[in-house]
């Protein structure tokens, strides 16, 4: 592909840590968001981009993880973790906001799980790609990438997708004990220097 935008950005550290408990959200809102379909550029885990707050947390049914907010203040980051209570897999939720005026302007998701368990993520793209899946798929679904973005040096690269408005790991990162995938759904046609303000450490 041809004069298409490509950068190298590190996203936030692990996606940062966060001190605190929270309330994750009731066990029927856990079971309907991972079955929401990721809409690129609109919606994810039944959040849609310009969802308020308080939107937010009527969706997901819970009291998130305390708010992060980076960048003196000009983004923050409404967290919530999904579990299952046999410890076979984990989806946290983090949603950022730079006003609130804006709504929700990244969602972006970390799923993991044990090997012998299945892809906790349910819901597929509007392409038909369900987060985990190979390379190979993710390939002959979107074609090559518009920019690769690198979770911390020498990690799997994601994939960013400007005009359908999505990033995401193809296929999963293999561990002993857990295996790790991640996708983003944001506005569509994104600048790089945007891209990094809404996912990428300052």
């Amino acid at each position: 592909m041809s004069h298409k935008p490509s950068f190298t950005a590190a996203l936030v550290g692990a996606l940062l840590v966060l001190v605190g408990p929270g309330v994750g959200p009731a066990q029927a809102s856990i079971e309907e968001a991972r079955r929401q379909p990721i809409v690129e550029g609109e919606s994810a885990a039944g959040i849609r981009l310009g969802d308020s707050e308080d939107a937010v947390v009527a969706a997901l049914g819970g009291i998130p993880l305390p708010a992060e907010r980076l960048a003196g203040g000009a983004r923050t980051d409404l967290v919530y973790e999904l579990g299952e209570s046999s410890g076979d897999w984990d989806i946290t939720i983090r949603l950022t906001f730079t006003s609130a005026e804006m709504g929700v302007e990244a969602i972006q998701m970390i799923v993991t799980r044990r090997p012998s368990a299945a892809p906790p993520y349910l819901g597929r793209t509007t392409r038909g790609y369900q987060p985990g899946q190979p390379i190979e798929v993710a390939r002959a679904l979107y074609g090559s990438p518009d920019g690769m973005i690198l979770a911390s040096p020498g990690s799997a690269a994601l994939w960013w997708y400007r005009e359908a408005g999505i990033v995401f790991l193809p296929g999963e990162i293999v561990g002993d004990d857990r295996h790790e995938t991640r996708f983003i759904v944001l506005n569509p046609y994104l600048s790089p220097d945007d891209l990094v303000r809404l996912v990428a450490e300052r």
